[in-house]
Parts: structure tokens; sequence; C-alpha cells
């Protein structure tokens, strides 16, 4: 016969076990299939991409808030004619940035991937246990990732719309940088830690599997980045072929003018820096991958449209 304290225990242990199963199995039934339609805030505006037509992006960009605010597509589409689409989310975490692709490649078939490398440096103790706690956390307990889902148990109109944006954020705010230069060369070399580089393999390892070209760049910002960093990634880039543009190092090639181009004081680009970073990133991808222009095309007559609302939104940017 149990005794009274065994009784206890065992009552104890059923209620954390049933309690599990049922928040387990509730985070289970609300996940959506596609698990970047999961309402938050970071994704709300992403989600837009699978609004999309199936396979009509040419380029997918992926990366946090530099890709936010300094990469828009409606630019190279204007220029070029190229259709792309920015997949940032702010401190986007890597294995994030591997789950949304996974996700949007089930719909879209792009022949390139601009990465944003400095997510892979989001490295310090307090963001590392963070983000990782996050992870974990989402895989035992789905329900905290999806806890709103309820609101939306079948698709969420405005998921289901088009974006004119393309989940880029649009500021002509200038905030200049006016202090001194921050990229000094040296043989220093960041080193990649062990959870960022699995998952930059992993979206590497993706891309080289499905055939899609990859492209690394960097954003300018005099806040974040630095000379050793750079190394670290250009050692990377090299043993795999692929080729990184570091638009910190750039700066004469595009004509970035840190005193109009930046909205907050170094840390991020404005519309103006965004179109200079994002027309070279799109010559460059145009003249390595041959893409037609889609403009004037009947399948791609909501682009033509959507290019034309961006226009009546903000106008011609002039650089």
């Amino acid at each position: 016969m149990l005794t009274k304290k065994q009784k206890s225990i065992i009552l104890i242990v059923l209620f954390f076990v049933i309690t599990y199963s049922v928040l387990y199995g509730i985070g289970v039934a609300l996940t959506p299939d596609n698990i970047e339609l999961i309402k938050t805030y970071r994704t709300v505006e992403l989600s837009h991409v699978f609004a999309e037509d199936d396979n009509s992006l040419d380029v997918l960009v992926i990366g946090h808030s530099g890709v936010l605010y300094g990469f828009t597509p409606m630019e190279m589409y204007d220029a070029y004619g190229i259709t792309s689409f920015n997949l940032a989310k702010t401190t986007q975490a890597p294995f994030e940035a591997y789950h949304t692709l996974l996700e949007v490649l089930k719909h879209q078939t792009p022949k390139a991937i601009v990465i944003n490398v400095d997510e892979f440096t989001y490295d310090k103790a307090d963001n590392l246990i963070k983000i990782t706690a996050l992870d974990m956390l989402n895989k035992v307990f789905p329900i905290f990732n999806v806890h709103t889902r309820w609101k939306y148990l079948t698709p969420p109109e405005e998921v289901n719309t088009r974006c004119v944006n393309k989940n880029y954020v649009f500021t002509s705010t200038a905030k200049p940088y006016t202090k001194g230069e921050t990229m000094f060369p040296t043989d220093k070399e960041h080193k990649i830690i062990k959870p960022w580089k699995k998952y930059l393999d992993k979206i590497c390892d993706l891309c080289e599997e499905k055939g899609i070209g990859i492209l690394f760049i960097e954003f300018p910002t005099k806040t974040f980045w630095n000379y050793p960093r750079h190394n670290g990634f250009q050692r990377y880039a090299d043993a795999r072929g692929i080729t990184f543009f570091d638009y910190n190092l750039l700066e004469s090639e595009i004509g970035l003018d840190w005193t109009k181009d930046t909205c907050d004081k170094g840390d991020h680009m404005n519309c103006y820096g965004a179109k200079k970073c994002t027309l070279h990133t799109a010559k460059y991808l145009q003249e390595t991958y041959g893409f037609t222009s889609h403009k004037g095309q009947e399948a791609y007559a909501n682009w033509d449209a959507e290019l034309q609302a961006y226009r009546n939104n903000y106008g011609i940017i002039e650089i």
C-alpha cells in the first residue's frame, strides 16, 4: 500500500505530465502547417511572402533589422525588373533564418539568396542564452510561440494580401553619423560560434543542394561591425566560393554619405542609403545570373501595380 507521501508525489507527477500534455497538444494543434503564419510583431509583414505567386520570386534576402532598413525590393524591381522579398525580422536568430527559408522554399524557386551576415555574430552571452532558450521553449512548449494563434484558426486576411514594400521598412529620416572611422585593418578574425556556424552551414548547404546562388553582404553600420568580423566572414566566404560585399569597405564605390544615408546615427540605413546598397547588389545579381526583367510581363502585372503604388507613397528616391 502506498504511503500518503508517495501518493502525493504521484499526484504531483501526474499533474505535471497532464499539464504538459495538454499544453503541448494545444500548441501542436494551433501551429499552422506554415510556421511563418504565426502572428507576432516580428513576422506579420514577413508573412506576406506567402501571398506572392508560387515560383515568382527571383531573389530572397535574409537578415535582421539591417536588412529591414537596408534592402528595398521595389528599387531592385524598378531598376532591373528582378523580383525579390525581404525575409528579415528584428533580431533574427540564425535558426529562425533557416526555418523561414525552409518554409518559403516550399513555394519559391529563387535563383539567388542574399545573406546579411552580421546576424551570425549575435554571440554575446545574454543574446545567446535568450535566443537559445526561446528556441528550446518553443520546441518543448509550442503553445508559447502560438498563444495568439487561436484568433487566426483560418488564414488571416492580411496574410493573404500582397505587401507593396515586400517587408522593407521605409524611412526618409536622416540622423547623421558624426564620429570617426570604425573599420581599422587588422589580421584578427572573428570566430563564428558553433551554434551559429551550424545554421550558416545548413543555409549554405540547402542553397547548394537546390542549385541556388549565394551572395554574402554586410549592410553599412557604424555601431555593430568591425574589421575582425569582416575577416571572419571573408574567410568563410572564400572557403565556400561565395562572393562577399562588405559595404562598410565599399562606401566610396556606392557613394555612401554618413551625413545623409543613415536614419539613426550610423546603425541603420534610411531610404537613400538603402537604395544605394540595393542597386549595387542588384547590378551584381543581374550580371551574375542574367535575370530577365519582368516589368511589363502579364504574369507580373501585380508587381507593376505595386511599383506604381510604391512611387505614389514615397516618390522617386533621389541619390
